[in-house]
């Protein structure tokens, strides 16, 4: 499992910021943060920018090509925070949407920043990535 400490080491080596989207990808998928950022890129993001949702999603089922996983959208039902996602979900690979933010959560684990901070964020959109192994 890719954790955030690996993760945000390499945005440093790449000199990249505003990369949530490349951490989350590569967390959620099991890649290496450059076999993400040249998805990420592939898909339209550009260096040093943040990436929008369709664009992001665009990246994510390459990845889901890649490694062979599928992706599927999670309805949530009410108004959720991060907090209670990762309480209500304990098991699985999620890939969540915030307000101009994208982490993972892997078995109730965030892989980000703000795993320091879970309460104060609400998802957006949530997407579910399933192992065909």
């Amino acid at each position: 499992m890719k954790d955030y400490l690996a993760l945000s080491k390499a945005t440093y080596a790449y000199k990249e910021d505003n990369c949530c989207s490349v951490v989350s990808l590569a967390a959620a998928f099991e890649l290496s943060f450059k076999e993400s950022l040249d998805i990420c890129q592939m898909s339209g993001r550009k260096r040093r920018q943040g990436m929008s949702p369709s664009n992001f999603y665009s990246a994510a089922k390459t990845a889901s090509g890649l490694t062979g996983r599928t992706i599927s959208c999670k309805v949530l039902e009410k108004r959720m925070t991060l907090k209670k996602f990762l309480k209500n979900n304990p098991e699985g690979t999620f890939i969540l949407f915030m307000h101009r933010h994208v982490a993972t959560a892997k078995d109730g684990t965030l892989i980000d920043w703000t795993e320091d901070s879970p309460k104060m964020r609400n998802i957006l959109a949530a997407y579910k990535v399933w192992s065909d192994k």
